[in-house]
This record gives C-alpha cells, structure tokens and sequence, in this order.
C-alpha cells in the first residue's frame, strides 16, 4: 500500500487547488452521483472521532476518512486534528492509498473550499468580511472567501481575544492587501460585514438572527455534530435562500438539526444543496439574506484525496485522476 504523509509531500498546497473538484463533487452528490453511508461519530477523553465514507461514480478509489480532534493536544505541542484517509481500488475493493494527515491539511482544504463555493454562489460584493473563529478553518475560510469575493477589511472575532490576535497576525502575510483588525464586540462586527463565516467548536449559538440586515451573507462550518451551534434558530429562519451541503446529513447533526429539533425549522424550508446551485447558478436579490450550512460529507474527503495524489504524481494541474472521476468543473 502507497502512504502519503501530509502535509510533508505538499507543504505548499493551498484552498485554490482544492475549489474546484470540491465544488465539482458537491454538484455529484446532489445529482445522486455518490453512494455515502451516515457519518458515524463516537466521543474520546477530550475529543472525537469521525467516520465518513464515499463511493463516487467513475472515481478510481472509493474513500473512508477517520479523523480525531482532541483540542487538548495543542497544550502537549501537537495538533488538534489527526486524520486518515484511505483509498479502495473501485473495482477489486483493494485498499491502495493510505493519507496520513496530522494537521488537519485535507480536512481544513476541503472545507475551505467548499466555503468558497459558497462565497461564489452566495455572497454579495463584500467591503468588509467577519469571521468568527480562531482555529486553522478561520484562516482557510479568510482565505478561500478572498478568492471568491476579495474583501478590503477583516474583523476577526474570537472568544479569547489573544487567539484572534494571533489569526490577524498570521493572516497579514497572506493577504497583505487587507485592513485587518480584531473585533471586540461581536454584534457590532456583524452590523460592519456584508459577510459573515462562522467556524468554531461552540455548542452555544454565537451569531442571532436578531443581528442580520437584509443582503447580508452567513456561511457556518464548525456546528458538524450534534451538541454544537454556531447560530440560532433566527438566522435560519430569516434566510430567504437556505442552502445546506447535504440535507440528509445536516437533518441529522448541527444547526439544522437543533432548529429543526425544537420545532422552528422543517427540511421543506431548506432553499436546497449547494451542489445544485454549481450546475444551475441563481442571481442573489440584492436585500436577500443567504446562509450556507455546511457540515461536511464523505465525497469532498474523497475529491480532496484524488486532489493531493494528483499534484504529487503530475505537476501539471490538470490531472488524469481527477478528471477521471469528473471533478472538474471548468479551468
């Protein structure tokens, strides 16, 4: 078997390489092009486990992804995010590929990724971006959004202010163009931004509904179990357009679930999955608020994989395995 250790062999790849087979497998999934079994999550003394899998029609490999995080690790110098994924040949069922990934590379590219298909799909021309976090997924999100929607100014916005210090810092150098700033009360950076992403660990609601004006945009990534919240019921329910990465998974785990758990929210409110709106793209009303919800699914873990042996076994960017499988939706 062939072990691929991240993020050694790529230690220069970032969000960019990664958009477009994502977006290209959220639009599989939501044209029943994929075959996934439910996430599986089980607890650990202070952490979790994730399991997710995907089979993709055409791909070369079908996928099986199990990640840990254990927050307390960054106090012993380790990182939070250990993860493996490993790849089955298609047709002998022959496990060939094992990534190891102790930094949480695949998993914080592919959701950095998605983010910037929704940043694409989604969000107004943007002044000014908050995002609220200050993990990695922060900064690949600060990133990604850039992309897609280049911004002039940052709030940054965390509950230990000395972390979001250190997110702005470290992001000056990638986006040096950008003012920059740490936001000290969080409702008064929403009242700033025309975007908003979220990507914590919380299990209390951090953004309100109350808060958002007409055409704002809200993208949430860190609510992808069940015990966490990012947003409360307000912010879903205020959503003209409500757009999930996949329905049947965020039903089961996250913001949609607590919202539709308590009775405010049912599966008819949901505007759709991102995955359609790649293929058939819908202009946004310009007082519009839209909120991505995404939990992530076995098939970006999948695409990300195929993404990184591609640009270690061919340098050229257009590469026979992710082409193979369809991953591709326009150069």
């Amino acid at each position: 078997m062939r072990v691929v250790v991240l993020p050694q062999e790529v230690p220069d790849m970032g969000p960019a390489e990664f958009v477009e087979p994502v977006a290209a497998s959220l639009r599989a999934y939501s044209e029943g092009k994929v075959r996934a079994v439910p996430m599986m999550l089980f607890d650990l003394v202070g952490g979790e486990v994730h399991v997710k899998a995907a089979v993709l029609d055409r791909a070369p490999y079908w996928s099986v992804k199990v990640s840990a995080s254990v927050p307390g690790n960054a106090e012993q110098g380790l990182p939070a995010a250990h993860s493996t994924v490993t790849l089955f040949h298609v047709d002998s069922g022959r496990p060939e590929v094992l990534l190891v990934d102790s930094g949480g590379l695949l998993t914080g590219m592919r959701t950095a990724a998605a983010g910037a298909v929704a940043a694409r799909l989604l969000a107004p021309a943007t002044d000014t971006l908050l995002v609220v976090g200050t993990g990695l997924q922060a900064r690949l999100q600060a990133q990604a959004f850039w992309m897609e929607r280049p911004f002039e100014r940052l709030l940054v916005w965390g509950r230990d202010p000395g972390a979001a210090e250190r997110v702005v810092a470290d992001l000056r150098s990638v986006l040096p163009e950008v003012r920059m700033q740490v936001a000290q009360d969080l409702r008064a950076a929403v009242e700033q931004a025309q975007s908003v992403v979220t990507a914590t660990a919380s299990d209390r609601p951090l953004l309100l509904g109350e808060w958002l004006r007409p055409g704002q945009h809200v993208t949430a990534v860190g609510a992808d179990v069940a015990g966490k919240r990012e947003l409360d019921d307000d912010v879903l329910t205020r959503a003209g357009r409500l757009y999930v990465d996949s329905l049947e998974h965020n039903m089961q785990v996250g913001d949609l679930a607590g919202a539709i758990s308590g009775g405010r929210l049912s599966a008819s409110d949901v505007t759709g999955e991102l995955g359609a709106l790649v293929s058939r793209p819908v202009a946004r009303g310009e007082q519009e608020i839209t909120v991505a919800k995404l939990v992530g699914i076995g098939v970006q873990d999948l695409a990300a994989a195929l993404t990184v042996l591609d640009r270690i076994d061919r340098p050229h960017p257009r590469s026979s395995q992710v082409t193979a499988a369809g991953l591709e939706v326009r150069s």
